[in-house]
C-alpha cells in the first residue's frame, strides 16, 4: 500500500479529501468497511457507488466554469485525465519516472504515454543541456580525449 501525505493545501489534499470522505459517510451512518466512493442520495435507501461517469461530469463543470483560461475545453477532460495529469505534476516536480511509476501502478513503460512531449517547464532547458554535455564526436570508432588526460610526449613515446 502507498499512502499519501498532506499536500499542505486546505482544498487539494489527499489526505484531508479522505477524511472528508470518511466524515461524509459517518453523516450518512455508513456501515464500518464502506467504500469511500460510496454515494449516498436524497432517497434514504438509495445507495449508488460514485462512478467514472460522475467524475468526468464534475470535472467538466469544473472546466467550464474556469472558462478557456486553461487551454482547453470541457470536453477534452475526463476521469481518466486525473491520471495523466498527477504523472506529469509528478514529473515537472522532478520527481523520478521510476516513482511515478510504483505510485500509478504502471507495469511498464505504458506511463510514458501520459507523460506529454508538450509540458513545456520540463522540456524547455533540454537543449541547453545537450550542448553543455561534454565534448564528443560523431565519428565512428574514434574517441576524443582531453588534453589534460594525454600523455605527457616528453616522458612517455607516443611510438
Amino acid at each position: 500500500v502507498i499512502g499519501l501525505g498532506c499536500s499542505g493545501d486546505h482544498l487539494v489534499c489527499p489526505v484531508k479529501a479522505a477524511a472528508r470522505r470518511v466524515v461524509y459517510l459517518r453523516r450518512n451512518n455508513a456501515p464500518p468497511g464502506t467504500p469511500l466512493a460510496r454515494l449516498f442520495t436524497q432517497a434514504p435507501s438509495e445507495i449508488t457507488k460514485i462512478k467514472a461517469s460522475d467524475i468526468t461530469r464534475t470535472i467538466q463543470q469544473a472546466v467550464k466554469s474556469i472558462g478557456t483560461d486553461l487551454g482547453f475545453l470541457p470536453s477534452d477532460v475526463s476521469a481518466r485525465s486525473l491520471r495523466a495529469a498527477g504523472a506529469n505534476a509528478l514529473l515537472l516536480a522532478d520527481v523520478d519516472p521510476n516513482i511515478i511509476r510504483l505510485i500509478g501502478r504502471w507495469r511498464s513503460d505504458e506511463m510514458l504515454r501520459y507523460l506529454h512531449v508538450q509540458a513545456a517547464p520540463l522540456m524547455q532547458h533540454y537543449a541547453k543541456k545537450m550542448l553543455q554535455g561534454g565534448v564528443y564526436t560523431l565519428l565512428p570508432n574514434t574517441q576524443h580525449v582531453p588534453q589534460q588526460l594525454l600523455p605527457d610526449v616528453s616522458v612517455v613515446p607516443l611510438h
